[in-house]
């Protein structure tokens, strides 16, 4: 078979080939030296007496051909080099030889019944003249995703980028598997098959595998350990379950867990700080107003104050006449 490769508008072209004219039988008879149908590739039939072996040479492949035996059917066919041997029970007289592409030799008899555990040679003649076609063995996959780092892995050959929400490859006829994947979206998992009808197009819309979450507190907002902001944050988390912690100076942290939904947006109820209370002595040796941090207490001193924040404070004291 003539072979040649011819590369157009880069697409891969091949070559093919078809038949001319039909075979024929050139000869047959029976080869009483061959002993492999009683020995080595001994066979039986339904009635269990030992099969007979054609032994059709010719260097065409048995995937190309078809046999047909009419009632007393045929055993089992097989390649081996140079040749295609088929097992038919003791008794066959004719036998059908169809090929996919040289044509047919219909009932062809053998002369006798075939014998049981005998060997047979069959020669086949026919010229075959061989027609070379170019025909496309490539087509191109265009793929869109707009999902900025979106990838492509086709099973077989990798993953690869999209490059400005767009992926084109040449593959060979075929069917294929592929997965997209972007960050923070679910997998996007199918097939397609390239044909020569024309190239194959498939656009991927991803499905977020986070939401929008909106949180307002008082204090600092913490999640997973990681500072978020003050008072107010939003921001987008991957489906999941998450620690929240409201810090405030002067309290005691405030703890709670939340979970995330896919592309389902929430508003997380934060909780609230409890403060650390202490308690402080004044001794005067004026009887003095005393202000804490600026605020009037409407205490004067001496005086025991409880429910103060724990932490530092500005303590003053004011008295008439005195500084």
């Amino acid at each position: 078979m003539i072979k040649r490769l011819l590369l157009f508008n880069t697409l891969l072209l091949t070559s093919f080939f078809a038949f001319s004219q039909n075979i024929a039988v050139e000869k047959f008879y029976a080869d009483v030296t061959d002993q492999s149908a009683r020995i080595t590739d001994k066979k039986t039939d339904q009635n269990n007496k030992v099969c007979a072996i054609v032994k059709i040479e010719t260097p065409l492949s048995l995937s190309d051909f078809s046999f047909d035996a009419g009632m007393i059917g045929i055993e089992h066919s097989e390649q081996r080099t140079g040749e295609v041997w088929v097992w038919l029970p003791s008794g066959a007289q004719r036998l059908t030889i169809i090929h996919k592409h040289l044509g047919a030799v219909r009932n062809y008899e053998f002369g006798e019944p075939l014998q049981a555990g005998m060997v047979y040679i069959m020669k086949l003649a026919g010229k075959v003249t061989t027609i070379v076609e170019d025909a496309i063995t490539q087509q191109f996959l265009v793929v869109t995703c707009n999902i900025e780092g979106s990838t492509i892995e086709i099973k077989g050959y990798g993953r690869e980028a999209f490059t400005n929400g767009l992926f084109s490859k040449l593959l060979p006829f075929g069917k294929y598997q592929y997965q997209v994947d972007a960050p923070k979206y679910q997998s996007s998992v199918g097939s397609f098959e390239i044909t020569a009808a024309g190239k194959t197009q498939i656009k991927i819309d991803l499905i977020p595998n986070f939401s929008n979450v909106k949180i307002s507190a008082d204090g600092s907002i913490y999640i997973n350990e990681v500072l978020k902001g003050e008072n107010n944050w939003s921001g987008d988390l991957v489906k999941g379950s998450y620690k929240l912690e409201i810090k405030k100076p002067s309290h005691h942290t405030a703890t709670k867990v939340f979970e995330v939904e896919a592309n389902k947006d929430i508003v997380v109820q934060a909780p609230v700080p409890t403060p650390m209370y202490g308690k402080i002595q004044i001794n005067s040796n004026v009887l003095g107003s005393i202000f804490i941090d600026g605020k009037d207490t409407k205490e004067t001193a001496p005086v025991i104050l409880d429910k103060i924040l724990a932490g530092q404070h500005i303590i003053k004291l004011k008295a008439d006449g005195y500084k």
